[in-house]
């Protein structure tokens, strides 16, 4: 197994670029802190909130015009390493799709109907985009329109699901979204993205190193289950563990600059 990290990679993961390492020819050694780089410069402009909805709305509106124009770059110049998907400027129109819808709810004091009005429109603009795109190559990234277009069915799609959950969510059916299991993962989660590619990482090296014959003696299938039950508890367990006893200090210090509710 080759190296997971340089320090190269690992400086621009300290200053939340870690997406835009391929652009400087640096190998993305660990591809999941690309996308909590691309939340960390949307929280930038989080903090801008009168403006933010005409923020939200420019970069739904500007990130496939760039993810097109990166297209175009790479096919031109056979420069196929930019990563197109990773750039903040490709892939934040998601995180402002959820915070349009957001905004829209709260400080336009949107009722349940209003909330099933909006998450019905982005539902129907999703089927309509794909429909509409797909005889001009909208499915595969292959082409400048899918490429350009491909995720934005999805962004609203899960926008429409959330709408549904939080309607969902404040009514008698409660229960439906709101197991113990979700809660729980849902609590972890942020930890558990961060960590469970290095606990795998780290299952193949130990596991390979200590009983190759024993893998050997099993067959796909089974090395698989095995693989997912022994790193994927791990992973689960270091998850709880952080959460506990490193992120909850942490969250717990934003109490001291947040104004108390009158």
């Amino acid at each position: 197994m080759t190296r997971m990290t340089s320090n190269s990679f690992l400086w621009m993961s300290l200053i939340y670029c870690s997406n835009l390492s391929l652009l400087l020819g640096i190998p993305m050694s660990y591809p999941v802190l690309w996308s909590l780089a691309v939340e960390e410069h949307f929280y930038l402009i989080w903090p801008t909130e009168r403006k933010l909805i005409a923020v939200a709305g420019g970069v739904i509106l500007l990130a496939p015009v760039f993810r097109a124009i990166c297209h175009l770059h790479a096919a031109k110049t056979n420069f196929v390493g930019a990563g197109c998907g990773y750039n903040t400027w490709n892939a934040a129109d998601g995180l402002a799709l959820g915070a349009l819808f957001s905004l829209a709810v709260r400080e336009f004091h949107s009722n349940r109907e209003r909330v099933l009005q909006m998450a019905a429109g982005c539902l129907v603009a999703a089927v309509l985009l794909t429909a509409v795109g797909y005889p001009f190559g909208i499915t595969t990234r292959h082409t400048t329109l899918g490429e350009a277009l491909q995720v934005t069915p999805w962004n609203l799609a899960f926008t429409a699901l959330l709408g549904a959950f939080l309607l969902i969510g404040t009514s008698s059916w409660k229960a439906l979204v709101t197991p113990e299991i979700l809660l729980f993962f849902g609590r972890i989660s942020y930890g558990l993205y961060l960590y469970h590619l290095l606990v795998f990482h780290a299952y193949d090296r130990l596991a390979a190193r200590f009983v190759p014959r024993f893998l050997a003696s099993l067959s796909s299938w089974e090395s698989l289950w095995l693989r997912f039950a022994i790193a994927g508890s791990a992973a689960i367990g270091i998850s709880y563990l952080s959460r506990r006893y490193f992120e909850e200090p942490f969250l717990r210090l934003k109490q001291r600059f947040t104004p108390a509710v009158q």
